[in-house]
């Protein structure tokens, strides 16, 4: 018996409602899925941080060599333990290969149809290298007559820096003469001392540390050194590559060699910020962020330059963040979250123009990364001296330090500084290091 058309649709409606209802959970069980499987990755990837053996997290070149092992621009020194050899030498034959890489990616290099070089056969693990970085006219050689490179001999410090200046401005390009007055140790007599200062006022050279205070990487000395005719280690040519890697300066306030450059800029080429100031445009590294501002920052860090918070049907949960608030998307859904509770509970406010502390940085970050309901190991008062088991944030700030997103505010004696302002350039680390920018 044909059932009336009433009925038919009635069953229609139902069976449409069933079929939205199922692909409704389907798409909701992917996206909590997918998020899961995001955190998951995030959380391996934190778990993996520490690549390299012999790279201890206060080492000066920590970030620079994690970064340019992921860039795939090296393998390390050894693969069972993985290690970098941070402090040996680099040869001139693994400067070609990092110096390559850097500058053509990682896709294998082919060799010239002969050998250039006598004392680089077709044998040579590295000729492919060795011989691009010839044709480019990045190097002539250690030898003119025979044509030698000298690929196992140690990369000197002088050497180095002709390598990277040629890397960065090509080869039509002269340096202007040098003073003499740049480096303690190099004079105008020095062997390629023109490339040396052109190094430093390119900002590869040097690093400006918090205070304005100028050091060099991993040249001994308490004035300004360069050490000409020492051999550059492997530490030293990471960091000189992350800087190239990087250019130029996306902010006026933030020159190539400022202590926290390379992370300022990839959080700026990321999205996640578009710094303080449009014209000219800054970054203002050495200001506070406001915690307003930082809850902005996290959540553009974990979900993309293009997240957007959703609606807040609920109302303002904060006091002090009404509707109208900048920023109130983003501390509505962090509050959300759990990742925060506010600044005050009676009545509740989040305190959105205040600095944000050091220690409620450490914790907002490790709730960002693990959730909720994570609950760091009890703090030991051994990591830093200025934190104590009972000190405010002591789980979350030992666990920023064994997640290698800190290595606090000073290493001699080492501390942490809970209680000050964390820094618009320090946040920057903690976010760069926290999502594995590149």
């Amino acid at each position: 018996m044909r059932k009336p058309a009433s009925d038919l649709h009635s069953v229609f409606k139902v069976i449409a409602a069933v079929i939205f209802v199922v692909i409704f959970a389907v798409a909701a069980y992917y996206i909590n899925t997918t998020n899961t499987e995001q955190r998951s990755r995030a959380s391996a990837l934190r778990m993996e941080k520490s690549i390299f053996t012999d790279v201890p997290k206060n080492s000066f070149a920590f970030s620079a060599i994690e970064r340019i092992y992921r860039l795939g621009l090296t393998a390390g020194c050894s693969q069972n333990p993985l290690k970098f050899c941070p402090n040996n030498p680099i040869t001139r034959g693994e400067a070609a290969v990092f110096i390559v890489r850097a500058l053509f990616g990682s896709a294998p290099i082919q060799p010239e149809p002969q050998p250039i070089f006598t004392d680089v056969p077709e044998s040579h693990p590295f000729r492919a290298f060795i011989e691009k970085m010839y044709t480019e006219h990045l190097t002539a050689g250690c030898n003119e007559n025979p044509r030698m490179y000298c690929p196992d001999e140690a990369l000197s410090r002088r050497a180095m820096a002709v390598f990277l200046v040629r890397a960065l401005h090509g080869i039509s390009f002269t340096p202007p003469p040098a003073t003499g007055s740049v480096f303690h140790d190099v004079t105008m007599q020095t062997p390629f001392s023109t490339y040396i200062e052109q190094l430093r006022t390119d900002g590869m050279a040097t690093v400006i540390w918090p205070g304005n205070t100028e050091s060099n990487f991993n040249c001994p000395g308490t004035t300004l050194s360069f050490c000409p005719y020492g051999a550059a280690t492997r530490a030293d040519m990471a960091v000189m590559l992350e800087r190239l890697i990087d250019r130029p300066p996306l902010f006026a306030d933030v020159p190539v060699n400022y202590w926290a450059f390379s992370s300022i800029q990839r959080i700026a080429r990321e999205g996640i910020t578009a710094g303080c100031s449009q014209s000219p445009k800054k970054y203002c590294p050495d200001d506070a962020v406001t915690r307003g501002a930082a809850a902005v920052l996290m959540l553009r860090g974990k979900n993309g330059a293009t997240y957007t918070p959703p609606s807040s049907p609920e109302g303002p949960f904060f006091a002090d963040v009404p509707a109208t608030h900048p920023f109130y998307g983003y501390i509505q859904q962090l509050y959300r979250d759990k990742i925060t509770a506010g600044c005050s509970q009676n009545p509740l406010k989040f305190c959105p123009d205040d600095p944000l502390t050091r220690g409620a940085a450490a914790t907002m970050l490790i709730r960002l990364q693990n959730g909720e309901a994570f609950q760091p190991p009890a703090a030991t008062g051994s990591v830093f001296t200025d934190v104590r088991p009972t000190t405010m944030f002591a789980d979350y700030i030992e666990a920023f330090y064994r997640d290698a997103i800190t290595v606090g505010c000073s290493l001699n004696p080492i501390r942490f500084c809970p209680e000050d302002p964390a820094t618009r350039a320090a946040f920057a680390v903690f976010l760069d290091r926290l999502f594995l920018l590149d």
